[in-house]
């Protein structure tokens, strides 16, 4: 357990690393702890070991008296609350169950052990073993019924409503400008103009009272796996179309870019901001030349 080599340390060497910073100092026999004083015991003997028996029997007796206040003597057995080898034989009390002598390894045990015997010398050891009460019940376990029962309060949701109707209207998607426009397109976009510059030809949509072109539109580009782009603008306090199925402002020309009408009407605000009422005619289609006077909508 402690041949071989680490590091810079030697045998009998001790390596550290403090915060990234390793050093090497004396390997102190008041770090061993009891297992590996055990496994010390378990070396063969061919093995030249850092501490010796009587180290050992000297550090074990160290640590008894600091815990029982004695020496302890020949008839002194294994500490009933660590499973310490008995300092004067270096055996293993095996009726306290917590030492395979063995192997030298812990095992566990569900309630704290007793000493089978007190030490001989000196005053009577102090009682160190817990109450037994420091260690509660397994029975002590809650019942699982104190939990109410999810099914005590309902969720508001669970009834719909029933006097909301839903309203419909119609919209379209097309960019058949930038077909007249073609030699001003940007070549990489070529793939995503339609032969007959219909994106989505004219479809019914459904929408609930106080919904927007903007509401629409995002939908039925999710619904259709039509690709959008859009941002907020503050100044006018509604969502900008960046761009549809790939084509952007300025794609095909400095004047191009995206705009909408309700019922051949060209709204002079943003369409997150047009609420719709019901059986509207919505068209978004792409303007190339003159901010949509090729598209009905007057010289911007």
């Amino acid at each position: 357990m402690f041949s071989g080599t680490v590091g810079d340390a030697l045998a009998g060497q001790m390596l550290n690393w403090v915060n990234g910073e390793q050093s090497v100092g004396k390997l102190a026999i008041q770090s061993l702890n009891d297992f590996t004083i055990t496994q010390l015991r378990n070396v063969d003997d061919a093995v030249t070991r850092c501490f010796t028996d009587a180290d050992l029997d000297a550090l074990e007796a160290e640590r008894w008296a600091e815990k029982y206040g004695t020496t302890p003597t020949d008839s002194d057995v294994t500490d009933p609350t660590t499973g310490i080898t008995d300092p004067t034989t270096g055996t293993t009390n095996p009726t306290t169950g917590n030492t395979d002598p063995t192997t030298g390894t812990t095992k566990p045990t569900d309630e704290p052990t007793q000493p089978t015997t007190k030490p001989t010398v000196g005053t009577e050891p102090p009682v160190t073993n817990p109450p037994e009460t420091t260690d509660p019940p397994e029975t002590m376990s809650p019942p699982e019924t104190t939990s109410p029962p999810e099914t005590t309060a309902p969720p508001e949701t669970t009834i719909p409503p029933t006097t909301q109707s839903k309203k419909a209207c119609t919209i379209t998607i097309r960019c058949d400008t930038i077909l007249n426009n073609w030699d001003n397109l940007d070549p990489s976009k070529a793939g995503y103009v339609p032969s007959n510059g219909v994106i989505l030809p004219t479809v019914t949509v459904e929408f609930e009272e106080g919904e927007t072109v903007f509401e629409v539109l995002n939908r039925v580009c999710s619904k259709y796996g039509i690709q959008i782009e859009y941002s907020w603008t503050p100044m006018y306090n509604s969502y900008y179309i960046e761009g549809i199925n790939h084509l952007y402002e300025f794609d095909c020309g400095s004047e191009s870019g995206w705009m909408y009408k309700v019922n051949g009407w060209f709204p002079n605000y943003g369409c997150s901001s047009y609420e719709l009422e019901g059986y509207e005619t919505i068209v978004w289609c792409y303007t190339c030349v003159g901010l949509g006077a090729d598209v009905g909508g007057g010289n911007w």
